[in-house]
């Protein structure tokens, strides 16, 4: 199974990141070998994400909601609200993060 990070800024879908554990691994983590990759999720995981984050009664800065997609249907996995795990060494992550902050 594929872990989905989906990346939200003031309530809206900024951007989604595919994790993937290294081989013989199950953690997805970078000190784990684990590596992230830009990703164009489903409509449906994105929808998922959003009734998600539609739970909270408040428009949140950042959030992140991480979905693994199943038969059934997407499983939350975790909800970040303070630490969305953006890579500090994608210059692209850090302007998303200086957008929002300078509310640009």
């Amino acid at each position: 199974m594929l872990e989905t990070s989906l990346i939200f800024f003031n309530g809206r879908f900024s951007h989604a990141v595919r994790k993937n554990a290294k081989d013989g691994e199950f953690r997805i983590h970078w000190e784990h070998g684990g590596t992230q990759v830009t990703t164009t999720p489903s409509r449906e995981l994105v929808a998922q994400a959003e009734s998600i984050l539609k739970m909270v009664n408040e428009t949140l800065l950042f959030a992140r909601i991480d979905l693994i997609e199943r038969a059934q249907g997407p499983l939350l996995v975790e909800f970040e609200m303070y630490e969305l795990g953006l890579n500090p060494n994608d210059p692209e992550d850090i302007k998303l993060y200086w957008k929002v902050m300078l509310n640009d």
